[in-house]
C-alpha cells in the first residue's frame, strides 16, 4: 500500500496518510475527464483526497498538478498553491527580458570563432615548426664554418650579419604569422566576455523571479500554519522546480484550509506515458522524491486532530454575490490562530460552509472576546473592495457595550492616540506618540452602576473602544467584563457587541446595512 509519509521538522513527528483502493477508483473515476482537458502531450497527476468535514460526514476533494487549471477545470477541483496573479505580470516581463538575452547570447559566433582560431593555431604552429627547423639549419651550417676558418676575419663578419639579419627576418615573419592568431583570440575573448555578461544577467533575473515566487509561495498545514516554501521543506533537500504544485500537496492545503481531517489519499498518471520520471497511464504512484517528499511531513502535520461540530448557517446574517456577514459569537476567533486548538474559527467555519470557500477571507475582524457582525469576502477583488472601505473609513461601525460606572454626559467624543504596549504583550496603551484613535459615543442606558453606550468608532485601532472606555483619559469606565483593561477574569462575558454595520456592496454598489442581535445573555 502507497503511504504518503514525511518528518516534520516543525513537532518533531513524522505524519503519514495511506492510499486505498477506494480514492483510486475514485481516482480512475475523474481520469477521462482531466484526459480531455489535458493541453498537448503532457500528462498530468490525478489525486483524490478522502476526508471528514467538521460534521463528521465524508467529503472527497479532486485536484492535478501543475500551476495553472485546465479550461473547463476550474471549479471542484483544488486550487493552485501558489497565487499566480501576484507574479503574473513580474513573470511575463522578467521571461521577455530573458528570452532576449536568450536569443543575444545565441548570436555569439563563440564556436565559429574557437573553430577559426584553433585551426589558425594549428597553421601557425606547423609554418613556425618549418622555420624553427630551417633556422637550426642555417645556425649549423653557419658553427661549421667558424669551426673550418676560425682566423678568417672576414668569413666570421659575413657570419655574423648573416645571423643578424635572419634573426630579424625570422622575428618579422613569425610576428606576421602570429597577427591573425592573435586576432581571433581577441575575436573570441570579446565573443565569451561577452556572452558571460549576458549570461550572468540572465541567471540574476531568473533568481530574482524565483525570489518573487518564494515569496508568495505559502503553504499551510493542518495545525493551521502557514509558511514560505523554502521554510516548509525539510533542511538540505532546497526548493526543486515545481515544488508544491504536484497533486497531493494542493490536495491537502486545500483540505487544511476547509477544515477537512484527511483519511486517504491516492494518485493516479493521466495522459500519454512518460519517461523520466516513469510515468504510465492509470498507475497509482506515491509522492515524488524531489518535489512532494521534502513537503509531506510539514503538509500532514497536525492531520490527526478530530473535526469540530461546528455550523456557521446560524450565524449568517446575510449574503451577496460575493461576501457573507455573520454575527460571530463572544469567545469564538474571528480567523484561525497558532496550534490545532486554534483552528476552530468564524473564518475556517465560513470556508468550510461555501463552495468557493478556499478563498474565503476576514474582510475585517474582531476581538476573540467581541461579540456581533463579522464580514467575510468570498473572492480577492470583494476583500480588496471592502478592506479598502474600512481602511478609507467609508464604512459605518456602531457598538453596543455595558461599562463599569455611570457615565453623566449623554455624548462625547474620546480622542486618544493608542500603540501596542509591547511586541510580546497582548495590549495596547494611550501614547502621545501612538496613532491616531477617535470614538463618539451616546449614552444609551444607565443601570445601577453600569451604563449601556452605543460606540462610534471613527478609526479601526486594535481594542480601541476597550482602552477608550478604560483609560483615565477617556472615559475611565471599562467594559464589563473584561480581563485585560478591566475588572473582569479571563474566560469571562465582554460586554461588547459589534451591533450595526454599513458598507457598499462591492458587485452592485449599493449600501448594504446590517445588524447582528443583541446577545441573549445580555441584561
Amino acid at each position: 500500500m502507497t503511504v504518503f509519509e514525511g518528518y516534520c521538522q516543525h513537532c518533531d513527528e513524522t505524519h503519514g496518510l495511506p492510499t486505498t483502493p477506494e480514492v483510486l477508483a475514485k481516482a480512475r473515476e475523474r481520469s477521462p475527464q482531466l484526459e480531455n482537458a489535458l493541453d498537448g502531450n503532457k500528462g498530468r497527476m490525478l489525486g483524490v483526497l478522502q476526508g471528514v468535514d467538521l460534521e463528521g460526514r465524508c467529503v472527497w476533494l479532486y485536484g492535478y498538478s501543475g500551476t495553472t487549471a485546465l479550461p473547463g477545470l476550474e471549479v471542484g477541483w483544488s486550487p493552485t498553491t501558489r497565487p499566480t496573479e501576484v507574479t503574473q505580470e513580474e513573470e511575463a516581463s522578467t521571461f521577455s527580458i530573458l528570452n532576449d538575452l536568450t536569443r543575444k547570447i545565441e548570436t555569439f559566433p563563440v564556436d565559429d570563432l574557437l573553430a577559426a582560431w584553433e585551426s589558425a593555431q594549428d597553421e601557425f604552429n606547423k609554418k613556425s615548426l618549418v622555420m624553427q627547423q630551417e633556422r637550426k639549419l642555417a645556425r649549423g651550417r653557419r658553427k661549421a664554418l667558424r669551426k673550418a676558418e676560425p682566423d678568417n676575419k672576414k668569413l666570421l663578419e659575413d657570419l655574423k650579419n648573416q645571423s643578424f639579419d635572419e634573426s630579424t627576418i625570422y622575428r618579422r615573419t613569425m610576428a606576421g604569422l602570429r597577427a591573425p592568431v592573435d586576432a581571433l583570440r581577441l575575436q573570441l575573448d570579446d565573443a565569451i566576455s561577452r556572452r558571460l555578461q549576458f549570461k550572468q544577467e540572465r541567471r540574476r533575473l531568473s533568481l530574482s523571479l524565483q525570489a518573487s515566487f518564494m515569496a508568495s509561495h505559502a503553504l499551510a498545514n493542518f495545525r493551521n500554519e502557514s509558511v514560505l516554501l523554502e521554510d516548509a521543506v525539510l533542511p538540505g533537500t532546497g526548493v526543486r522546480q515545481g515544488a508544491g504544485e504536484c497533486a497531493a500537496p494542493k490536495l491537502l492545503i486545500d483540505a487544511a484550509r476547509r477544515g477537512i481531517r484527511p483519511v486517504a489519499l491516492g494518485e493516479v498518471w493521466v495522459g500519454p506515458p512518460q519517461e523520466d520520471p516513469p510515468r504510465n497511464p492509470g498507475e497509482a504512484y506515491g509522492p515524488c522524491e524531489e518535489r512532494c517528499i521534502p513537503l509531506m511531513g510539514y503538509l500532514l502535520c497536525g492531520m490527526e486532530r478530530m473535526p469540530r461540530e461546528t455550523d456557521v448557517s446560524k450565524h449568517i446574517l446575510q449574503t451577496g454575490e460575493e461576501w457573507v456577514a455573520c454575527s460571530k459569537p463572544g469567545g469564538l476567533l474571528s480567523v484561525p490562530g497558532r496550534g490545532s486548538e486554534k483552528v476552530d474559527s468564524m473564518l475556517s467555519r465560513v470556508r468550510h460552509q461555501y463552495a468557493r470557500g478556499a478563498e474565503a477571507e476576514a474582510a475585517h475582524r474582531l476581538d476573540l472576546e467581541t461579540s456581533g457582525i463579522q464580514v467575510f469576502s468570498l473572492t480577492k477583488g470583494a476583500n480588496s473592495s471592502i478592506q479598502s472601505q474600512f481602511a478609507n473609513r467609508t464604512t459605518e461601525k456602531v457598538y453596543l457595550a455595558w461599562v463599569e460606572g455611570s457615565i453623566e454626559a449623554p455624548s462625547g467624543r474620546i480622542d486618544l492616540p493608542l500603540r501596542q504596549i509591547d511586541r510580546y504583550v497582548r495590549g495596547h496603551e494611550v501614547a502621545e506618540n501612538g496613532k491616531p484613535a477617535l470614538t463618539d459615543y451616546e449614552v444609551v442606558k444607565r443601570v445601577g452602576d453600569r451604563t449601556l453606550l452605543a460606540l462610534y468608532p471613527k478609526t479601526g485601532r486594535t481594542h480601541q473602544l476597550r482602552v477608550h472606555c478604560a483609560d483615565h483619559k477617556g472615559l475611565g469606565a471599562p467594559i464589563a467584563g473584561d480581563s485585560l483593561y478591566g475588572t473582569g477574569k479571563v474566560g469571562d462575558v465582554l460586554y461588547l457587541h459589534a451591533w450595526k454595520l454599513h458598507f457598499d456592496d462591492p458587485t452592485t454598489g449599493e449600501r448594504v446595512s446590517l445588524e447582528a442581535p443583541i446577545p441573549k445573555h445580555w441584561p
